[in-house]
């Protein structure tokens, strides 16, 4: 009788049916939420001194203690706690980055951004934006609601405080700035960015340009890094003029936010500002049609639900209003974290 070796027999990986796939998605939110529940209550903040039990910590924050228990029992599924034999729980390294406080591995600031109710509601109500092509914020506009909710408007900025940091490093290993004397950060923010480049180049100094409200909080900032002598700091509006006198202007991460009425008027002011050999570097995620990544689109959906017009760009719909503006693409610069690098100078 013929014997078969069981070791000889060929597995097949199993396929994940596509209802399970689906279901991913759909149900990927619910981990969202875990996440958004336990940074408002403060969960890893509590644990940030150490390891504590399920009752400690519901004495700590407040807490009924029986819930808490199943919250806690998700972040540890989550891999974002971990309970000894004691039944103590402390943050995980994944976990740690929610942590609040300037430490290199925290991105708290964009978890409270992203999970914030602003822009939570308005990806609920998504379909009016697919309907009527206007932001589903209170028929309002996102940046006018910002502008009324300060403590939203400190969530953004911490946010974008955060954003900024993370991008440093990509942009200073991306493109050489070691030739240019002068350096303009238009929106640049509270200058993360600017002073970043300013300390990897320094015969250069740099003009940082936002509203006057966010210069003001600026200051700061620049005085903590020891840039106030090699920095100037100018309040305005981009839409409305740009200061002269860059060798290079910089916009990061500023125009998706806007239609393209804004956006042509943003790089037009830019462009009355450069002189005859300045550049200018627009640092933006493109969207590809035809290979968009899940980052690019759900950023894109984003910028609908919450912006004036605002949306993820293709490099040809760029091109056009660059064009238009009065400037022209040298070359364009990809990045390794989804983001390109556009230099531009002024049309010949």
């Amino acid at each position: 009788m013929e014997t078969t070796n069981v070791n000889s027999i060929e597995v097949k990986p199993q396929s994940i049916p596509p209802q399970a796939s689906v279901m991913g998605y759909i149900g990927s939110y619910f981990f969202s939420f875990v996440i958004k529940t336990a940074t408002e209550l403060g969960v890893f903040k509590g644990l940030q001194k150490g390891k504590k039990t399920n009752d400690a910590l519901a004495t700590h924050l407040n807490l009924d203690s029986v819930s808490l228990r199943r919250l806690l029992r998700a972040l540890v599924a989550m891999d974002l706690l971990k309970v000894d034999e004691f039944g103590n729980y402390e943050v995980t390294v994944y976990g740690a980055t929610l942590q609040p406080g300037e430490t290199p591995q925290s991105i708290e600031p964009i978890a409270n951004y992203l999970l914030g109710d602003f822009i939570v509601e308005p990806m609920m109500n998504l379909g009016y934006s697919i309907r009527t092509g206007q932001p589903a914020f209170d028929n309002s506009t996102w940046f006018e609601a910002g502008k009324i909710n300060i403590e939203q408007q400190q969530v953004v900025n911490r946010a974008m405080e955060v954003y900024s940091k993370v991008s440093l490093p990509t942009i200073l290993n991306s493109y050489s700035f070691d030739e240019f004397d002068v350096i303009v950060d238009v929106a640049g923010g509270l200058g993360q960015i600017l002073a970043g480049i300013l300390d990897k180049n320094i015969n250069s100094r740099g003009v940082l340009y936002d509203l006057p409200s966010t210069i003001e909080r600026a200051k700061e900032y620049i005085h903590s890094v020891d840039m106030t002598e090699r920095c100037e700091l100018i309040g305005g509006d981009m839409f409305e003029t740009v200061p002269t006198g860059g060798n290079l202007y910089i916009i990061s991460k500023a125009l998706n936010d806007w239609d393209d009425e804004h956006v042509l008027s943003a790089l037009s002011n830019i462009r009355s500002a450069m002189v005859n050999d300045s550049k200018l570097i627009i640092i933006e995620m493109l969207v590809n049609d035809e290979h968009p990544t899940k980052e690019e689109v759900i950023r894109d959906l984003l910028f609908l639900a919450i912006t004036p017009g605002g949306g993820v760009r293709t490099q040809s719909e760029f091109e056009v209003l660059i064009q238009r503006s009065g400037l022209q693409i040298t070359r364009i610069i990809p990045t390794s974290d989804q983001f390109c690098i556009i230099e531009c100078e002024q049309k010949q």
